[in-house]
């Protein structure tokens, strides 16, 4: 669903899409996978979440993306191999304002690696959901990356600022149609 998931996203993985999705917990939930990509490229995941009777949810959760490559000189003769990963553990929190209307935020703190070089940030990821507006259609407006910039080596590069907007339209029970938008205007400097 891409973006578009924002309206509509609830329950413990609403940590990666939309924070505010949090409040739509009626139990504890955990959400978690593996996906196994092409080229040996590995993502697993883990999200813990717990509502906040009358006030909202509140949730932890992992990702972990990884690889191993092969290191090459000048003149193309294989070198050492390597590991490349990305980590970052979440905490994240979501209030209900009204009914069906809700916002919430994720802190990330974000620990990478590249062979023998590491680097670390942090970054918060904020969230509104309005759902059943018209009993048939989601708003979703999230900002995302906002936090401190990861040095690898002595190269410096901000995280993906982001901002993204999605609605969805429940057609009937079983369909949904949905749309977003997403705007970068920091990606890297």
């Amino acid at each position: 669903m891409g973006n578009a998931y924002l309206a509509v996203a609830s329950g413990a993985d609403s940590m990666l899409w939309n924070a505010a999705g949090l409040s739509g917990l009626r139990d504890l939930q955990a959400s978690m996978g593996h996906l196994a990509y092409l080229d040996g490229v590995s993502d697993d995941y883990l999200q813990i979440a717990r509502p906040l009777y009358g006030f909202g949810a509140w949730g932890l959760g992992m990702n972990y993306l990884y690889t191993s490559d092969q290191g090459y000189d000048n003149w193309g003769r294989a070198g050492d191999a390597f590991n490349v990963f990305d980590f970052s553990a979440q905490v994240g929190l979501s209030l209900d304002l009204i009914e069906d209307m809700s916002i919430g935020g994720v802190y990330k703190i974000i620990r990478q690696g590249y062979g023998q070089q590491f680097a670390m940030g942090s970054g918060v990821d904020a969230g509104w959901q309005y759902r059943h507006l018209f009993k048939r259609l989601d708003l979703g407006l999230g900002l995302f990356n906002a936090g401190t910039p990861i040095a690898l080596g002595t190269n410096y590069a901000l995280l993906p600022f982001t901002l993204k907007g999605g609605a969805a339209l429940h057609l009937t029970q079983d369909w949904l149609l949905a749309v977003d938008y997403s705007h970068q205007p920091a990606d890297f400097f």
